[in-house]
């Protein structure tokens, strides 16, 4: 049963990817945290040359470095670089280019596994359908399984995109956040208490889209069926007129999805308009409270800015890559739940191949109903189909012609009684 907070329901979202693609979608995220950890080196670099803004020059005076300010300045001084800005400069350089070589392995990464996630899911889907029980799929519409395989699973997959982008800001966000811990503790503390005051306070949003996104996908089975019956019946509604009723059908389901959509689309826009204006109020909060209360130095407090201000927009961008993946999790949970109904209705195959037929097909005392409530189509009925010979069903409409040619084909399985094809039960088959 999935809870009403859809972080709690994240596990069972990663899960349903990892059965597809196992553990190979976490190498994404570590060649995230790898990114995130060169792009912080490269901040961290600028402490040395901001040390001397602070206070009139107070590192002309000679007062020596502390901290992670000292930590840099000593590791510079290993390679000879403590004193050449050119060099700190470099070696900034290189560690935002390698942030962007593993950036792009990431996303290029994660690009390879959405093709191999839809080529699973596809290929899977159409082994499953070709497996499914004949009753079963009598009983369901032909729109359902085109929606879940065409429409449904191309919006699993955007959801797959998102879901991976949202754990990649989230790596970001820790990195920077931690960053922050270690130039100044304090104004890490308080990046970290923003950060998840932010997420408390979108948590019904989160609730709202992912209802949302249910209803839509539901609503797209339901308006797929429509069209494909009227596709189906064209001739007859276009001959008598019939059409008519059916568009207003129509015209109620894609209503209904334009509400959804327009929904959706308010509850991201009010998230992308809020992200720089809460970021930008919460960094002059945090440096008031650092210069006017805490009396801290201005260059940490600089490079603590500059991976606060990062680390905010990261979870804000979190947050709307969250919306999005959560407006495409109905779709996902379609597709999981129809794996879960298919392999529930899986036609169970029998030990023996089909003979190449030699004698006939029997039908020995075989009923079959398709409700219980309404009685039986075929009742008690024994006939045999000699090889090499045409034989003639004749009967009212109702009477059950359909049903017994879907038997002698083994498309259905009698509830009582037995169908034989030269001898061999067709339950072995």
């Amino acid at each position: 049963m999935q809870s009403t907070n859809p972080f709690k329901d994240l596990p069972q979202y990663l899960r349903v990817f990892q059965s597809y693609l196992g553990a190979r979608m976490y190498l994404a995220f570590a060649l995230t945290l790898f990114a995130g950890l060169a792009e912080g080196f490269g901040i961290l670099m600028l402490l040395p040359l901001l040390r001397g803004v602070d206070a009139g020059g107070a590192d002309s005076s000679g007062e020596a470095a502390t901290g992670v300010a000292k930590v840099m300045e000593d590791m510079l001084g290993m390679f000879g670089w403590a004193d050449s800005t050119i060099a700190v400069l470099l070696v900034i350089t290189v560690a935002f280019l390698m942030k962007g070589v593993l950036l792009f392995g990431a996303k290029g990464y994660i690009a390879y596994l959405r093709g191999q996630l839809l080529r699973e899911l596809k290929g899977e889907l159409f082994d499953c359908y070709s497996r499914m029980r004949y009753r079963y799929y009598v009983e369901r519409d032909t729109g359902h399984f085109t929606n879940v395989i065409n429409q449904q699973t191309n919006l699993a997959l955007q959801a797959f995109q998102t879901l991976t982008q949202f754990f990649t800001q989230f790596i970001s966000t820790l990195v920077y956040i931690a960053l922050a811990f270690v130039v100044a503790w304090r104004f890490g503390l308080m990046a970290l208490v923003f950060g998840i005051g932010l997420m408390w306070l979108f948590r019904w949003l989160n609730s709202y889209v992912r209802d949302l996104s249910r209803r839509k996908a539901l609503e797209n089975g339901h308006l797929a069926k429509l069209l494909i019956q009227f596709l189906q019946a064209f001739k007859y509604l276009t001959a008598t007129g019939q059409a008519k009723p059916l568009r207003g059908r129509v015209t109620q389901s894609v209503g209904r999805l334009t509400g959804y959509e327009m929904r959706s689309g308010i509850a991201q826009a009010f998230t992308d308009a809020v992200r720089e204006p809460i970021a930008v109020v919460a960094i002059m909060i945090v440096v008031i409270i650092q210069l006017v209360f805490m009396q801290q130095a201005l260059a940490p407090i600089m490079v603590s800015i500059l991976l606060f201000y990062r680390g905010m927009n990261a979870t804000l961008s979190m947050q709307g890559t969250w919306q999005q993946t959560l407006n495409q999790i109905g779709s996902l949970e379609m597709v999981r739940d129809e794996f879960a109904d298919q392999a529930e209705h899986r036609e169970p195959d029998g030990f023996r191949p089909a003979p190449v037929l030699s004698r006939g097909i029997t039908l020995n005392r075989v009923s079959f109903a398709y409700d219980d409530t309404l009685g039986p189509v075929i009742h008690d009925v024994s006939l045999t189909v000699p090889v090499r010979t045409s034989v003639a069903l004749v009967g009212e409409s109702g009477a059950g012609k359909s049903t017994l040619v879907d038997l002698l084909t083994l498309m259905l399985k009698p509830q009582r009684g037995e169908v034989r094809v030269d001898g061999i039960p067709g339950s072995e088959i």
